[in-house]
């Protein structure tokens, strides 16, 4: 297991963070890469990077849920219901397959970490398993 941390500075963002696992994976291995945010107000895709497209992620963290409101969890002095229940449903992790030391991304797919809660510094921990 390898860990890297990231600084998020707004409270929804969007990070790729593609080159910092790719970093992490042995080199001419073959396997599977694990990508794994150990928080629950955070998630973890495999998407697109084009920057109009990054602003529509956030665009859509921000909306996504608002005719959901009010949550029960702000009243408990935590405004960050909607964090919480984006993380849970877009999930903590992510697998790509390694070949030759090469994370098996498509042409335009990169890791993203999806801030919910931000800012915040954020652990990501990276797993590699041999074939």
């Amino acid at each position: 297991m390898s860990e890297f941390t990231v600084e998020t500075t707004q409270r929804l963002e969007v990070i790729n963070v593609t080159r910092e696992v790719q970093e992490r994976v042995p080199p001419e291995s073959d396997g599977l890469c694990v990508v794994y945010a150990p928080h629950t107000t955070m998630s973890v895709l495999i998407a697109e990077t084009e920057d109009d497209l990054l602003e529509d992620y956030v665009r859509v963290m921000e909306t996504w849920l608002a005719g959901s409101r009010p949550f029960k969890h702000c009243g408990h002095g935590n405004p960050n219901a909607e964090a919480h229940i984006f993380g849970a449903l877009h999930g903590c992790s992510v697998v790509v397959p390694v070949e030759k030391g090469e994370l098996m991304l498509g042409g335009f797919q990169s890791i993203l970490l999806c801030e919910a809660d931000g800012p915040r510094q954020r652990k990501v921990r990276v797993y590699f398993y041999a074939a």
